[in-house]
């Protein structure tokens, strides 16, 4: 009786428990669980035959020729035959860290590595990494253990455990799009390096390479050899992803379609692998098998914000506005703050709900305070130069244009929405026509399409430009009869052209 009733008052102390608490707990109760499975383990582990040194050789040796699991093997053995030596220890947190379910297990030896004082490189480098997962200190920690690595170039294992924590720390949520790209560009480079060591590399190396630059860098061909290399090694449902998921990044979603689906007939309860089959339907415009699987993520994983968001985008492709409305709030509801953006827009435009503009512009003020959008800046710019939720304040429409822009120079609708504020904003004072030119060209460059073009046709007339100016038009014209074959031009498209025409005559006639 008093057995129950312990483990009744633990039940209702967690249930009561702030939520910070509780995942200090849960990670605790995660950490003392991985160090009795790994130290079980490890105690089963057949024992090693080789010395010391003979066992890491022959590690890095299978390591090199891809053999990443006959090296966990083998340096298991070894952990168990010598406890005490620091080199072992090391390679053991290091190869353990690397598969990232195994990131609580890699603690343990990274414990014991650090305690040890015949290496005090690697013992510091192990007290960085485990200070790194905990995200202290990171630009200093993370700088120390690159110094350590550069020291010590021989060291393979002190190599790898950098370009590992380069990747821990560009994927973090709340950090600066400029943190995050520098610690990937340190991971490129790197990840780089250590293949330089290995004759083909253990999986885990490719795996995670082609992580940073897929993910980070958005160097996709690159990204899937590594992840070809990955699948020939190891064809599990991770490694399946992985390629599937930079196919359907690359464009490529049929393919990626395709081995989307083998993983998810594996793993037909994985939400992440369901979605992502669900994106790859989408692009194809495939949107009522898209809204079946994102459907079923929400089903499997009801908690998980960006799933909602994935299925608001699908109902709205359907036309299904109101049911896109709630999809968002849910989003929003469950503290994703991507979502945010997407429920000011529905308030902003009055999709699925009355608008509402102090909502609009309550929602993406939230958004960008919360997360670097470029989005919800150039709609807080709308808002301010349109009055939109807020008093008109020009000059404060362009701060929010130019931070868009300044996020992200190649963005093409930031590019143009800036661009058309410097050539058309009611503030004179605020014009910059050749500036507002060179933006156009820029977005135009990124994505051709007619509203990027009728702002460079408006900043080359301003900028007093007046052959370009026509030239544009004719451009807007045939853009308009791409995309409408057969159709006779609107009006309205062939006045304006006449009217361009009329100021190129004059300021002809006027030389």
């Amino acid at each position: 009786m008093r057995l129950k009733t312990s483990w009744a008052v633990c039940a209702v102390l967690l249930f009561f428990m702030s939520e910070a608490t509780a995942s200090f707990f849960s990670d605790s109760i995660r950490s003392v669980a991985a160090a009795f499975s790994e130290r079980r383990a490890t105690d089963q582990a057949p024992t090693c035959t080789l010395s010391a040194d003979e066992a890491l050789v022959r590690t890095i040796e299978l390591l090199s020729a891809g053999r990443q699991a006959e090296a966990e093997g083998l340096i298991k053995s070894a952990v168990k035959t010598y406890r005490d030596d620091i080199r072992i220890l090391f390679a053991k947190a290091v190869i353990d860290r690397s598969r990232w379910c195994n990131k609580d297990a890699a603690q343990v030896w990274f414990a014991m590595a650090r305690k040890a004082q015949e290496n005090e490189s690697l013992s510091r480098a192990a007290w960085l990494s485990m200070q790194l997962d905990q995200y202290k200190d990171v630009e200093k920690n993370m700088a120390e253990l690159i110094r350590l690595s550069d020291e010590h170039p021989d060291e393979i294992f002190l190599l790898w455990i950098g370009a590992i924590q380069c990747r821990e720390q560009s994927k973090r949520v709340r950090v600066s799009p400029n943190m995050k790209q520098d610690m990937a560009e340190l991971g490129r480079q790197r990840y780089e390096k250590l293949l330089k060591k290995f004759r083909l590399g253990p999986v885990m190396v490719h795996q995670t390479y082609a992580n940073i630059l897929a993910e980070t860098l958005k160097d996709y061909e690159p990204a899937l050899e590594h992840r070809i290399l990955a699948v020939s090694m190891e064809a599990n449902s991770w490694s399946l992803y992985g390629m599937g998921n930079t196919l359907v990044s690359m464009g490529k979603n049929e393919w990626g379609c395709a081995v989307l689906a083998r993983v998810v007939r594996r793993n037909p309860y994985d939400a992440k692998y369901v979605n992502r089959l669900g994106d790859a339907l989408y692009n194809m415009a495939r949107y009522d098998e898209a809204l079946e699987k994102y459907y079923t993520s929400v089903k499997l994983k009801p908690r998980e914000g960006y799933l909602w968001e994935d299925l608001g985008d699908c109902l709205n492709k359907l036309g299904k506005k109101k049911e896109m409305f709630k999809a968002y709030q849910r989003a929003v509801e469950l503290r994703y703050d991507g979502a945010l953006g997407d429920l000011g827009w529905c308030y902003h435009y009055g999709h699925g709900v009355e608008k509402n503009g102090q909502k609009a512009f309550e929602l993406y003020w939230l958004y960008a305070d919360k997360t670097d959008s470029i989005f919800a800046r150039y709609k807080l710019g709308d808002c301010y130069s349109e009055g939109i939720g807020v008093e008109k304040d020009l000059l404060k429409a362009r701060e929010y244009y130019e931070e868009a822009v300044a996020l992200n120079p190649k963005h093409t609708e930031a590019l143009n929405l800036l661009a058309w504020d410097l050539a058309t904003s009611k503030d004179e004072s605020l014009h910059d026509y050749p500036r507002a030119v060179e933006l156009a060209k820029r977005s135009i460059a990124l994505d051709e399409n007619n509203y990027n073009l009728d702002t460079l046709a408006v900043a080359y007339l301003k900028n007093k430009q007046f052959d370009e100016a026509v030239q544009t038009v004719e451009r807007i014209i045939a853009y308009w009869q791409s995309q409408h074959p057969g159709n006779p031009v609107p009006a309205g498209r062939l006045k304006r052209l006449e009217r361009y025409k009329k100021f190129q005559q004059d300021a002809e006639g006027s030389l």
